[in-house]
């Protein structure tokens, strides 16, 4: 069974609002990282039957887990591990719009953030399903960089890379490798579980192949006209890379006849409906 509570501690709110991101020791008990490994298999095989192509250079394949494929997975996004730590970091207008999968072929992956808009906010739960460290692969976070002032300057001096070309303007001109950027390595085992702001940059470096990641996705609704204008382009981003890269869509549908909590799920389908998320 898992030893920790669901709830946070206020020394853990503070960790994240403070660095980006949080890691909680052995969240999940071996039985549960037992299913979720099964499950990750079936939506593995049927990624690839559909002849996807990989992301870059990180070798990325990528499913949704909202259909009936996935249940237990699916069902995580309502656990209070996961939602209610959600609603304590992100607030009371949060909801949640992903549960993905992810297999990793490539050694590395670019230093980049999840969202670049100051204007927005949310959180990424992930855990990976075997043991990951500095020199397997495990996430690299620069602590602090999720706030304006510090990832204003990592974008000025050219750090972030893309999934084609993982080496940047800046590590290119620096001669540097991902590897040489001052951060904080996330070395996990199995049924431990990474939290991080979606502005957080993040990185891996000397990945072995076949890395298996599983994440649960959280935004607060958005409230400002800037607020909505950010949303609107990370809608059109979203949708390019599920269309490019996703084998199918989410099945919203299924996730709603199937939620553990209907009044929740329903609430946050009319959120990710208006935010234009489908």
């Amino acid at each position: 069974m898992p030893t920790q509570p669901p709830a946070l501690t206020d020394a853990q709110i503070e960790h994240f609002n403070t660095f980006g991101f949080i890691v909680r020791r052995q969240l999940f008990s071996a039985q549960e990282i037992k299913h979720i490994n099964q499950e990750f298999a079936v939506g593995l095989d049927h990624t690839l039957e559909q002849n996807k192509t990989a992301l870059g250079e990180r070798g990325q394949f990528n499913w949704s887990n909202m259909n009936q494929r996935a249940p237990y997975l699916l069902s995580l996004m309502e656990d209070p591990r996961i939602c209610t730590a959600a609603e304590q970091l992100l607030g009371e207008n949060v909801f949640g719009f992903a549960a993905n999968s992810n297999l990793f072929n490539g050694d590395r992956t670019e230093w980049h953030p999840d969202l670049d808009s100051p204007h927005l906010k949310g959180a990424k739960f992930l855990l990976y399903t075997t043991p990951v460290d500095g020199n397997t692969g495990a996430l690299r976070v620069l602590p602090g960089s999720h706030r304006k002032e510090f990832g204003s300057e990592l974008q000025r001096i050219g750090l972030k890379g893309d999934v084609n070309d993982t080496t940047s303007p800046f590590l290119k001109a620096s001669n540097l490798g991902i590897n040489d950027i001052p951060a904080y390595i996330c070395a996990t085992e199995p049924g431990d579980m990474i939290t991080f702001d979606y502005r957080l940059w993040h990185a891996s470096w000397a990945g072995t192949a076949g890395r298996r990641m599983v994440s649960f996705n959280f935004y607060t609704m958005p409230q400002t006209p800037e607020e909505h204008q950010a949303m609107q382009e990370l809608v059109d981003v979203y949708q390019e890379i599920r269309d490019d890269f996703f084998p199918d869509p989410p099945n919203y549908s299924w996730w709603e006849e199937n939620a553990l909590q209907r009044s929740t799920v329903r609430s946050w389908l009319d959120a990710i409906d208006a935010c234009g998320l489908k």
